[in-house]
């Protein structure tokens, strides 16, 4: 079996999805990638408080600077291939995500959209399914 370049492609019958089994000891892993800073998700709501991945590069050195839309964001967790970090509160619209090197090279940049969040949204969820039509939703 060789390397699979489509996602469309599977070993186990769901597109996308693969398994593999190794029998021996696997050594000198490596983050290869080829894409862009991305962040995940890409939208959200603009009081921010949730959890932020940014991935698409290899995180290989020890120490990083993220910043969104001009905030210094610290206590992000790291991996070689993504960093979680608790998103700030920003401006609604389009938002900016950079990745720096600690002495401030840039890593990449990525954009996602902020907005505010539902009036009542709390509500709206925990009476989710309750209702099945929005004229009972409202008039209730």
């Amino acid at each position: 079996m060789g390397w699979f370049s489509s996602i469309s492609e599977s070993n186990i019958g769901v597109t996308g999805q693969f398994i593999f089994r190794t029998t021996g000891r696997i050594n000198d892993v490596q983050c290869n990638t080829t894409q862009d800073l991305q962040a995940s998700p890409y939208r959200g709501s603009m009081h921010g408080g949730y959890e932020l991945r940014l991935f698409g590069i290899c995180f290989t050195d020890n120490s990083y600077i993220i910043d969104v839309d001009g905030q210094e964001v610290t206590n992000c967790t790291r991996t070689s291939a993504y960093m979680i970090c608790a998103m700030p509160m920003v401006f609604e619209g389009r938002s900016s995500s950079k990745g720096f090197t600690s002495d401030r090279g840039l890593l990449g940049e990525t954009y996602f959209l902020s907005f505010m969040s539902e009036p009542n949204v709390e509500l709206i969820l925990s009476n989710h399914g309750q209702h099945d039509s929005k004229v009972e939703l409202y008039s209730s």
